[in-house]
This record gives structure tokens, C-alpha cells and sequence, in this order.
């Protein structure tokens, strides 16, 4: 038994022990059931053996008596405790006693009359074998010993004692006999084996029902525990909650002082998320009141029609925003109903904040009141972009989500259908949604009239008290009472629409508030207020610029060219890691650095983030010192890039100057002195002919004077052409000259920006007009290599901008402490929008392949290093100055080896 048993239960011993005392338990009652038989019958018999054993009534009549008291005394011994350990044992017992005492009157038969036919009392043993097979309950062992002892109780007497008369009647009854002890033994092996399915059905039922009620009890408890400790934390809640309210909203009006307008916006923030918390808490209190049949009704006999004009009239400038349209209809005259104005209240404010959510600008949301019917029907319909067929019945449940993927467009928490719902419930009536995917929704709530409906357990009997006068922080009221102050507030009330239809994304900061140069910041970011809190951390150092979605954010990304990225995770249309993958894989902003901000801060996320090329990964909530760090750091980590490219761009300068020049200079004096050389031959040649042949006539000696003049301009273009080249190679041999490649030393500026005008120029071959008047304005000290980046980069710019026919000035003057480098070019000028990003590292308007967007950067930071500043002034279309103005001396401006190069 144990095997089988071991096959479904994990406590074997347990099932095993229940088994068989269900085994005991079913032969005592068959021990007692066979006691008052035997009892009864064994004596009653002894009518037989009067008639068939006439000599033998008397001792036979004793001897079957106590046969009945050994079975009465087995049916006592079977009502004690410990019976169930011996069961086997009594039942065993009456079945052989009695079998064995059926025998031993056959085989007296036998012997008292051996010439008549065999005794026919062996009938009583194969009754005994058949009450023992329907009353007991026996292993195929257990019957096969039982029933083994008593046919060989009847067979071995008649064999070894007195052998039959009648050999074929003693066969035929040993037959019956055995015949019903195998079927016998077959029958109890199988009823064993049905008990056993039956019990193991059974306890494996009773024990999975165990556990669900276990289950059950636990989840009752762990529900109970829950609304409990929603019901305590948002009461804890609320407390510090108001107490952070409280004082916000006395900032904002003045009451503790002045504060600058970017300070209030601070704690502007600070109190309108206060009231999001609060209301998201009173929300959480309500469906756990719901949930724990707390939460009652002050009814009140009220104007239906009335009352949802007003809440239309409150809402639509809300909608006006988004440009929805927001009208309110009704048909009927009978609109009066018995309802709790304030829970009413909140069901339209979050039917109409959804249809205002889900509804695109130019739309429009009708409220229609029905009245004619005998219950209420008002529907809110809206031309949003609808709902799923799918969805439509999970709308109402609680923390629901339609769209639960990263990219989703409006967030929510999934309570306010819900708590629609089951307001709408506890008034009596039904809340239901129809609608088509892109073709609108609409809500349906159906009242009914009058109060009887009511049970009577979600009544509150309090009166509603009218005409409270308004509560300072200061009254007896308290905290309580200032929290209900807040919750009556219109901006409280609404908040879910005014959040649906704030358009507004940050304040615009003040024109010139930053330098030019200030590092431009993008922040990619779904949710209104955390770009607006963005804003505020960022805007005293950074130019911030703002995108609510990740496809705006590219778009912006490839027209701005930002310096760093700071961008969510889960955005609508495009995602953050989408948004990052295009970043990191443009080779014309692959350099800006991205910081991913986001609430999803698993590790799957993180990897996922980081494989997509964001450079750091910051969770929500951060800190903002965390944030400005890292924002910080990468900017820092983007310039040091950019500082890394000017050094190696001055190095290989400096390597390719001094080769060019080497290489140049020795076919440069091949091709001077072979023309030196080709005009002394001409020159003899031209002698030798006018000696040999003579020339007499005037034409062919105006062919001559033709010839030789158009030689000696060839030759005199050969000789200016390398005097130009050989200039050029002079520049070359100084920019590499070793000894002041990087160090420092007293330059002139008028030279210095002579040679710059030499090399670009020559290098460009430019038919642009390009001028530079010396006036002696002196020297400056710094590395000549570096000075010539600063004016050669200005002055190619300046070429570079302009076209055929303009006109780029290059001027330097002078006072006591300054020397001002200006180049001004007349071509079309820098339009406002990048005036701001033209020194940003990268940033180029040229064509894919001409131009890294490096060279201002290089000007910028040359002239940075030397203390000095650069402008930029430009209008579209009336040309462009860039003013560079350099300190004559400067604090530790000693040589250092090395420096800038």
C-alpha cells in the first residue's frame, strides 16, 4: 500500500495511517454487524440439529450458546479505544470460530452416521465465507490466510478422521465450497482496492481543499491586511502632505515674502505635484473604503441637468486650451434626482478628463443628459482616437492599462474609470463604454430616479453642512480641515483635466540671460511637469531646449545639433533607446553624449540602455546634484575630445609643414634654375640667329620682336611662380620651425596675420577681395603656430562664407591693454537660430565631407587659452565679424613646453 500511496502523497506515512484506520474503522463495524448475526443465527440452528442430530440437541445447543458468547464478547472487545489496532484480529477470529464450528458439527454428522449421506451443514460455512466477503474489507493476504484455515478446518478432519461415504457428493461439496472461498478472496481483494481509490480520491481531495481554505483565509487576511494599510498610509500620508501643501501655498501668495519669479516657479512645481499626490492618495483611500464597504453617501435631492451645466461651464476654457470643443446638451424636463453631489462629482470629472486626454486638438465632447425615460441617461462622447473592441472590458478595472508598452502616449494610473465605476455602483446605476479604435468613445452612466433604490448601509445620515465659512491654517480645525480646504479648490478639482490640456511646456528664458557660448542641453522627456522641473535645473547654467516625444527629440537633435542629450526611457512614437540608436548611429552626431533618465531601472533595462549607446544611465528618482554631475562630467568629457582633436590637428601640422617644405624647396630649385638656364640659352640663341641669318624686312622683324616677347612673359610667369611657391615654402619651414613650434615668444601681429593672408590665399587661389592694412599695433606673446590657427581659421571661414565678387576685410588695432582682430566678410551672414552653436565643437553647416564643424571651435578654445574673448556679429543677409580680442600681457604666461600643441 505505501507504494501505491507514495505515488501521490508527499507524506506517505500520514496517508498510510489515515488509510488504514479508515480500513479498521470499516471491519469493526463489520466485526459488530457479524457478532449480532452470529449471536443470533448460531443459536437459532439448533432447530436444525433437533431434527438432524436429535442425540446430540442438548450439547450442541451448549456448544453453539458459547460460540455466541465468544462473537458477543468480540463485538465488546470491538467498542474499546484500542479496537482499531486489532480489527483484523476480531474479524479474522468470528469467521474461523464460527466456520470451525460449522465443520466440527459436519464431521459429528459424519461420525454418528457414517451410512447416510453426507452432512449438508457445510452450507453454514460457505454463508460464513459469504457474510465475511460483504462485511470485511481485506488484503488479498490477509482473506487468503483466513479463508485457507477454514477450508482446511472443513477438509483435513473429513480426510484424516472419517473419510466420506459418498466420495462424489464429498467432492462436489469441497467444489462449492472452494469455489466461493476464490471468488470470495476476489472479491475482497478487489473492494480492498476500491477503498483505496476511494480514499486516496478523497484525501487528496480533502487535503487540496484544505489548502484553498488555507488559501483562502490567508488571502482573506492578506486583503484585509492591504485595505488596512491603505487606509492607514494614505491617513499618514495625507498629514505631511498638508503640511507641505500648507506652507507652499502661503510662498505663493505672498504671506512669508518676496521671492524672485524662478524661485516661485520652484515652488510652483512643488505645490502642483503636491495636489497630484494628494488626489492620487484620496483616490487609493476611496477604492479602499469601497472595497471595505466604508465608503458612504450623503444624498441629497439635486438638479441633474443643473449640475452638469455648471461642471461643463468649470471645464470648457480647460478644453479651449487643447482647442476641444466642449458643449453640453439635454433633452427632457425632469432632471431632478436623489444622488451625493461630490462622489457624483468626481465620476463626470474623470469620465470628461479622459475624453479630454484621449481627444486631439480640434476636436470635439459632448455631454448629453437624457431625461425623458424613467431612469437618467447621460453620456459623455468624444471624437478621440477610441478604444480596442478587446479592451473594452477591462476599461473599468482597477489599474488598468490600455497601452502598457514603452512608447505609450498617455500615462495614468489606472484608478479613474475605476473609482467611476464603483461610485456609479454604489448610487445604483450602471457606467459602460462603447466605442470604435479611432472613431471616439463614448460613456454611458444610467441614474435612476428617486431614493428608494438606496440600501440603506451606504447611507451617511450626517447632514451636509452648508455655508462653512473658510478655514485658516490656524483655526481649531487643524490639518484635517485645512486638507478638505484644498480638496474643495477648483485647481484641486480639475486637476486631471488642466493636466490633460496644458500645452505648455516650460517658460522661455530671457533673451541674452546666457553667454552665446553657454553649452545647448536637450531634454526629451513625455511628462509636462518633469520637463518643466528639467528646465528649471538646468536653465541657470545650460540652453535648454525641450521635446515631449522621442521623434520630436530627433528632429530637433539633427536641426540643433545639441551638445549633450537627456532623454527618458518610455515615450510615445519613439522610445528612448530608439531615439539614443539613431544618435550613436549618425556619423554627424555620434560625438553627442546621452544621458537616459528613467524610472525603469532593472538591470535588463540598463543593459538594454547602455547597448544602445547612452553614455549614463540615471534612475528615477535621482538627485538633481546627481544629474548636474553628469551632465557636467560629459560635457567636460566632450570638450576634453574636442581638445584632443585641436592637439593632434596642430601636431600633424606641424609634420606636414616640415615635410611639404623639404619636398618642395629641391624641385623648386630645379624649376628656378632651369629657367634661369632657359633664358641665357634663349637669349644666346636669338643672338646666334640674328648674326647667321640677318633679318632686313619689317615683318619678319615684327615676328621676332612677337616671339621674343611672348618667351620672356613665359619665362618672367616661371620666375613669379616660383618666387610665390618659394614664399609659401618659407611659411611652411616657419609654422614648422623647431624651437617655437610650442613655445611661447613676443610675435608681431601684423606679420603674423601677413604670413596667415600668404598661405591661406595662395593655398585657395581665390578671386575674393581680401584686404589687410598693417598699423604697426606690435607684438603679443604667444605661440605663433597657435596664432596663425586663430587668424588662418577666421580668415577660411570668412572665405568659406562668401562667394565670387564679396569682400573680406582683415584689421588689427590697438590700445594700452588690448590688441582687436576683426574679419568682416559681406557675404550672407548666420542666421539667428545658429548664431548661438557656431564655436560648439561639430556643429558645421557644410555639406557631409567638407568640414568637421572644428575650426571656430579651435579658434574659440586658442583664444580662451590666452585669456582673451571672441564675438561674433551677424544679420542674414548683411554679412558676418568675428572680433577676437587678446590681452598684450597675461598673468603666468610663461613658456611651457608643450602647451597647446
Amino acid at each position: 500500500m505505501s507504494r501505491k500511496i507514495s505515488t501521490q502523497f508527499a507524506n506517505v506515512g500520514e496517508a498510510e495511517r489515515n488509510f488504514r484506520l479508515r480500513i479498521a474503522g470499516l471491519n469493526l463495524r463489520g466485526v459488530k454487524v457479524a457478532a449480532i448475526l452470529a449471536i443470533t443465527l448460531v443459536p437459532l440452528f439448533s432447530v436444525l440439529d433437533y431434527y438432524v442430530l436429535n442425540r446430540l440437541f442438548v450439547p450442541l445447543l451448549g456448544f453453539r450458546i458459547a460460540v455466541g458468547v465468544y462473537c458477543g464478547l468480540i463485538w465488546y472487545l470491538s467498542t474499546r479505544v484500542t479496537a482499531d489496532k486489532y480489527n483484523y484480529f476480531y474479524s479474522a477470529s468470528e469467521v474461523v470460530v464460527v466456520s470451525l464450528a460449522i465443520a466440527l458439527m459436519v464431521h459429528l454428522h459424519d461420525a454418528i452416521y457414517p451410512q447416510s449421506s453426507p452432512s449438508h451443514y457445510y452450507a453454514g460455512i460457505i454463508l460464513v465465507v459469504v457474510a465475511a466477503g460483504q462485511l470485511f474489507t481485506w488484503t488479498l493476504r490477509q482473506s487468503t490466510v483466513v479463508f485457507s484455515i477454514v477450508y482446511l478446518g472443513y477438509l483435513v478432519p473429513s480426510l484424516v478422521l472419517q473419510p466420506p461415504a459418498d466420495g462424489v457428493l464429498f467432492l462436489s461439496n469441497n467444489f462449492f465450497l472452494l469455489s466461493t472461498i476464490i471468488i470470495a478472496t476476489v472479491g475482497q481483494h478487489f473492494s480492498y482496492n476500491l477503498q483505496m481509490r476511494e480514499f486516496l480520491a478523497s484525501f487528496d481531495l480533502e487535503a487540496a481543499n484544505k489548502q484553498l481554505e488555507t488559501a483562502n483565509d490567508k488571502l482573506t487576511e492578506m486583503d484585509r491586511f492591504k485595505t488596512q494599510f491603505f487606509s492607514n498610509i494614505t491617513h499618514e500620508l495625507r498629514t505631511p502632505l498638508t503640511l507641505i501643501l500648507a506652507p507652499t501655498e502661503a510662498v505663493l501668495n505672498g504671506e512669508i515674502g518676496k521671492f524672485t519669479e524662478s524661485q516661485q516657479e520652484y515652488f510652483r512645481r512643488i505645490y502642483h505635484n503636491g495636489l497630484k499626490l494628494m488626489k492620487l492618495i484620496n483616490d487609493l483611500l476611496d477604492l479602499s473604503k469601497l472595497e471595505d464597504s466604508k465608503l458612504k453617501l450623503r444624498i441629497e435631492h439635486m438638479d441633474l441637468a443643473q449640475f452638469l451645466q455648471g461642471l461643463s461651464s468649470n471645464i470648457k476654457p480647460l478644453a479651449d486650451r487643447k482647442n476641444i470643443e466642449l458643449r453640453f446638451e439635454c433633452s427632457g424636463e425632469d432632471t431632478m434626482t436623489w444622488a451625493d453631489a461630490d462622489r457624483l462629482e468626481r465620476v463626470f470629472i474623470n469620465l470628461l478628463a479622459n475624453a479630454v486626454k484621449f481627444t486631439d486638438p480640434e476636436g470635439s465632447i459632448t455631454v448629453h443628459l437624457d431625461a425623458t425615460g424613467e431612469n437618467l441617461k447621460t453620456t459623455v462622447k468624444d471624437t478621440g482616437i477610441g478604444i480596442p473592441r478587446d479592451k473594452l472590458d477591462i476599461v473599468f478595472d482597477r489599474f488598468s492599462q490600455i497601452d502598457g508598452t514603452t512608447t505609450r502616449k498617455f500615462g495614468g494610473t489606472g484608478i479613474g474609470l475605476a473609482l467611476a465605476k464603483e461610485l456609479t455602483q454604489l448610487h445604483g446605476g450602471i457606467i459602460h463604454a462603447e466605442s470604435m479604435l479611432k472613431h471616439g468613445t463614448t460613456m454611458n452612466v444610467e441614474l435612476r430616479r428617486g431614493k428608494d433604490h438606496f440600501h440603506p448601509d451606504v447611507l451617511d445620515r450626517r447632514r451636509r453642512q452648508e455655508n462653512v465659512p473658510r478655514r485658516r491654517r490656524t483655526d481649531d480645525g487643524g490639518l484635517p480641515a485645512w486638507s478638505a480646504q484644498i480638496q474643495e479648490k477648483t485647481e484641486y478639482k480639475f486637476l486631471d483635466v488642466s493636466m490633460a490640456t496644458e500645452r505648455r511646456r516650460a517658460p522661455r528664458d530671457e533673451k541674452g540671460r546666457l553667454p552665446e557660448t553657454a553649452a545647448r542641453i536637450l531634454v526629451v522627456e513625455d511628462s509636462k511637469e518633469m520637463l518643466q522641473f528639467l528646465h528649471l535645473q538646468l536653465r541657470e547654467q545650460y540652453a535648454v531646449y525641450l521635446a515631449e516625444n522621442g521623434e520630436k527629440g530627433w528632429e530637433l537633435v539633427e536641426k540643433l545639433k545639441p551638445d549633450l542629450v537627456v532623454t527618458d526611457f518610455m515615450m510615445p512614437k519613439m522610445d528612448g533607446l530608439q531615439l539614443t540608436g539613431l544618435i550613436k548611429n549618425s556619423k554627424h552626431t555620434s560625438h553627442i553624449p546621452v544621458v537616459m533618465l528613467t524610472a525603469k531601472a532593472a538591470t535588463g533595462d540598463r543593459i538594454a540602455g547602455k547597448q544602445a549607446g547612452a553614455d549614463e544611465y540615471l534612475s528615477k528618482p535621482f538627485s538633481t546634484s546627481e544629474l548636474l554631475a553628469v551632465v557636467k562630467a560629459q560635457l567636460k568629457s566632450r570638450d576634453e575630445q574636442a581638445e584632443r582633436l585641436l592637439s593632434q590637428r596642430l601636431d600633424s601640422l606641424q609634420v606636414v609643414a616640415a615635410r611639404m617644405a623639404h619636398e618642395i624647396h629641391n624641385p623648386l630649385n630645379y624649376i628656378r634654375n632651369g629657367a634661369l638656364l632657359a633664358r641665357k640659352a634663349f637669349n644666346r640663341l636669338l643672338k646666334q640667329v640674328d648674326e647667321e641669318l640677318g633679318i632686313d624686312d619689317q615683318v619678319s622683324l615684327e615676328k621676332r620682336q612677337k616671339t621674343v616677347a611672348r618667351v620672356e612673359k613665359m619665362l618672367d610667369q616661371i620666375d613669379l611662380g616660383t618666387q610665390r611657391v618659394s614664399g609659401s615654402v618659407d611659411l611652411l619651414k616657419e609654422y614648422a620651425r623647431e624651437g617655437y613650434a610650442s613655445v611661447e615668444r613676443s610675435y608681431s601681429v601684423d606679420e603674423g596675420i601677413e604670413k596667415c593672408m600668404k598661405v591661406v590665399l595662395s593655398s585657395e587661389g581665390t578671386s575674393r577681395d581680401v584686404t589687410f592694412t598693417p598699423r604697426g599695433v606690435g607684438e603679443i606673446k604667444c605661440v605663433p603656430q597657435e596664432f596663425h590657427e586663430i587668424v588662418s581659421n577666421l580668415i577660411q571661414n570668412a572665405i568659406d562664407a562668401t562667394s565670387e565678387g564679396d569682400s573680406i576685410a582683415v584689421e588689427a588695432v590697438a590700445d594700452e591693454q588690448d590688441i582687436v582682430i576683426s574679419v568682416r566678410d559681406t557675404g550672407e551672414g548666420i542666421p539667428r537660430e545658429t548664431l548661438d552653436k557656431v564655436f560648439s565643437p561639430f556643429f558645421t553647416t557644410k555639406e557631409p565631407g567638407k568640414g568637421m564643424g572644428m575650426g571656430l571651435t579651435i579658434v574659440y578654445r586658442l583664444v580662451r587659452k590666452y585669456d582673451g574673448k571672441i564675438d561674433v556679429h551677424s544679420e542674414f543677409g548683411q554679412g558676418t565679424t568675428f572680433v577676437v580680442t587678446l590681452p598684450k600681457q597675461r598673468e603666468n604666461s610663461g613658456a611651457t613646453e608643450g602647451e597647446g600643441g
